[in-house]
């Protein structure tokens, strides 16, 4: 199985549909507290005028009409830093580099919203600059990969948050998207623990019926997916879907979302029309929005690994090929989103008889998951499992025996590993030690373990088969 790919990185804007924003910073008044509005009248009125525009762009986010908000937020930067009022003028930047990040380049993003950071901090404005700091916590830690930077940035923004008195939408940012950082790091338990703490908040703020508990639902669901526990992933999942459709309508961008990764707990259950279903739901809404942005990305790779498991590899390639190509063009040639579709396409190269191309595809991935990662990130389960299924397609079983080893390290305790992933990693490996004339009694306890962990995947009872057939076991019926 390939990786399947969350699409809970969509963010919620800042302030939805009519729910308060940022308390110590969402009005004229908020603003004056930092920085006196000047005396003269015209220019008040421009100042009052800039700010109630600047609210609107969050509507237009709302709205999924990134193009007409980023060009109204370009305008109020341009115009707020002639006014001459640094507060408005920064949270304009904080506006700004969101819709950068949301529209998919975060690169672009980190250097505004250091920008904004630095103008709010000198003019004493701690509610924009903890909304900046939030924001880098998500661009930083997550989109760019630097976890441990994005981690001090989180604590910064509490600290912010803190002396502001914890207002209620603000603390919910910064632990969405501290709970982001580490579902994103691998770290599912904290990740579990932040994302239930911000559902905490928002239903005891705003009610159960919040708009903001989407994305934290669809995190919440993901983080239960990768431990293995489907049901209340599906559960998870299919509350943000109901959520948006009864708040803002089926047809609405914001569904796309829940439907992608409603789609990948679909799929991890075997249930792959269902998925294909979602998948493809998923990435039509996206386009609707942008055809270059992370999410599209997110959603050809899902609807890629299910052609994968419906045996259309040719399919799958074309579509791996497609996500890479767009996340090339936003995060560069070196991120762990691009890891991630090099390994798409070495397994669809693999599955199409085109092994040595795999193998090589494979290789970048790890590489660049080593060096962006470090060597016990989880994702690199999928490149060592990558490699090793390619050198045994190739008539090389010894030499698949350490990738796959490596592989199933990293998919048994300490780590949270979907059992299914487990189930397929000591499948291969039980495989490669039949097909190298290695332990034939270890390869038969995995290959015991792997039909255990496989029993909820009726996908891999023809490979459960062939390996018992190679170990000489009678065959499950």
């Amino acid at each position: 199985m390939a990786e399947p790919d969350a699409a809970l990185v969509e963010r919620a804007p800042r302030a939805v549909a009519g729910l308060p924003g940022l308390d110590a910073c969402a009005d004229a008044e908020g603003l004056a507290r930092t920085r006196p509005l000047p005396e003269d009248p015209e220019l008040r009125a421009s100042i009052e005028h800039a700010q109630a525009r600047l609210d609107r762009v969050d509507a237009l986010a709302l709205a999924a009409r990134y193009q007409d908000a980023h060009a109204l937020v370009l305008e109020l930067t341009e115009l707020t830093e002639t006014l001459g009022h640094d507060p408005l003028h920064a949270a304009a930047l904080v506006e700004l580099g969101d819709l950068q990040d949301r529209r998919g380049d975060p690169r672009t993003a980190e250097p505004t919203l250091r920008r904004a950071l630095a103008i709010a901090e000198a003019a004493g404005d701690d509610a924009v600059a903890a909304s900046a700091f939030a924001s880098l916590v998500y661009v930083v830690g997550l989109e760019l990969a630097r976890a441990d930077e994005g981690r001090q940035h989180a604590e910064l923004a509490a600290a912010k948050s803190t002396r502001l008195g914890d207002p209620a939408e603000l603390r919910r940012e910064i632990l969405a998207n501290r709970a982001m950082l580490e579902y994103g790091a691998g770290d599912t338990e904290a990740a579990r623990a932040w994302a239930q703490e911000a559902i905490e908040l928002v239903e005891t703020h705003w009610g159960p019926d919040a708009l903001q508990l989407q994305s934290l639902l669809d995190l919440l669901g993901s983080i239960h997916r990768v431990r293995g526990e489907r049901a209340p992933a599906e559960a998870a999942f299919r509350r943000a879907l109901d959520l948006v459709h009864r708040r803002l309508g089926p047809e609405h961008p914001a569904a796309a979302p829940s439907h992608g990764n409603l789609a990948t707990v679909l799929y991890s259950d075997s249930r792959h029309e269902e998925a294909l279903e979602h998948a493809e739901r998923a990435l039509s809404l996206f386009q609707s929005v942008d055809e270059r942005t992370p999410f599209v990305a997110s959603a050809l790779n899902n609807v890629a690994n299910i052609h994968t498991a419906l045996d259309d590899h040719a399919e799958a390639l074309a579509m791996h090929e497609r996500a890479l190509a767009v996340r090339v063009a936003i995060f560069g040639e070196r991120h762990p989103d691009v890891a991630q579709s090099l390994d798409g396409m070495g397994s669809a190269l693999v599955a199409l008889g085109r092994a040595e191309e795999g193998l090589a595809r494979h290789r970048e991935a790890l590489a660049m998951h080593l060096e962006l990662l470090g060597d016990e990130h989880p994702a690199l389960a999928y490149d060592h499992q990558g490699i090793g299924r390619a050198l045994l397609e190739l008539g090389r079983p010894q030499e698949a025996l350490a990738p796959l080893e490596a592989a199933l390290v990293l998919r048994s305790e300490p780590h949270d590993v979907d059992p299914v992933e487990r189930g397929e990693t000591e499948l291969v490996l039980a495989e490669a030690l039949a097909t190298a004339g290695g332990d034939r009694e270890r390869a038969r306890a995995l290959l015991l373990r792997a039909t255990e962990d496989l029993s909820d995947a009726p996908d891999h009872a023809k490979a459960l088969r062939r390996v018992q057939r190679l170990l000489g076991e009678r065959p499950t019926p």
